[in-house]
C-alpha cells in the first residue's frame, strides 16, 4: 500500500494553506506584544528541548495552530517519530505543520548556486582574483508534526505462547 496521490488541486490548496500560516507566523513575528507571549509558551523548562531549539518562525507556527486547537505545544514529533518513542497518534489528530530544511536550491542562472568572490585585499596584495566557490540556499519543505497531548502510549503486545499440545521436536 503506497503513499496516497494527491491532485493538483489538492497541493494547490495545501501550500496555499501553508502560506496563510507563514503570514500569520511573519506577523505574530513583528508583534512585540505577541512576541513576548509566543516566547513566554516557549520557555525552556516548559518545553523539549526538541521545540525549544526550533528556529522562532517554526515556534510561531506551532503557536498559532496550537491556539487555535486548543494545544498547549510542548514536544513535537512527526507521526513515525512517535512511533519510535513508543507512543501512537490519536486517529483523527491533525498535523501540526512547520517548515524543515531539505536540500539545496539552483539560483535564477540555474548554477547549483555558484558565484564569484571577490578578491579580500590580502589576495589582491599578491596579485590574485576571485575566485568560484559554491554559495548554496536551503530548501524548505512543510511537514506535519503532532504534540504529545495528540498521542497515547503504545500497548505492548504479549507474545502468544503456542497452542497447547503443538510442541515442536527436533
Amino acid at each position: 500500500m503506497g503513499r496516497k496521490g494527491y491532485t493538483a488541486e489538492q497541493r494547490e490548496q495545501r501550500r496555499q494553506a501553508d502560506q496563510q500560516l507563514r503570514d500569520q507566523a511573519e506577523e505574530l513575528l513583528a508583534d512585540a506584544d505577541r512576541l513576548a507571549e509566543l516566547e513566554a509558551q516557549f520557555d525552556p523548562a516548559k518545553v523539549s528541548e526538541k521545540v525549544a531549539n526550533y528556529s522562532e518562525s517554526n515556534k510561531a507556527l506551532l503557536f498559532i495552530q496550537g491556539m487555535a486547537m486548543g494545544l498547549n505545544v510542548t514536544d513535537v514529533e512527526t507521526f513515525r517519530g512517535w512511533h519510535a518513542r513508543g507512543r501512537q497518534v490519536r486517529k483523527g489528530s491533525v498535523g501540526l505543520r512547520i517548515s524543515v530544511p531539505i536540500s539545496t536550491r539552483k539560483d535564477e542562472q540555474g548554477d547549483e548556486g555558484s558565484c564569484v568572490v571577490p578578491p579580500t585585499d590580502d589576495k589582491a596584495e599578491r596579485g590574485e582574483t576571485g575566485e568560484k566557490t559554491e554559495k548554496k540556499r536551503p530548501m524548505f519543505r512543510t511537514i506535519s508534526v503532532f504534540d504529545v497531548a495528540q498521542t497515547d502510549l503504545l500497548e505492548k503486545r504479549e507474545l502468544s505462547a503456542p497452542p497447547a499440545g503443538s510442541e515442536v521436536t527436533a
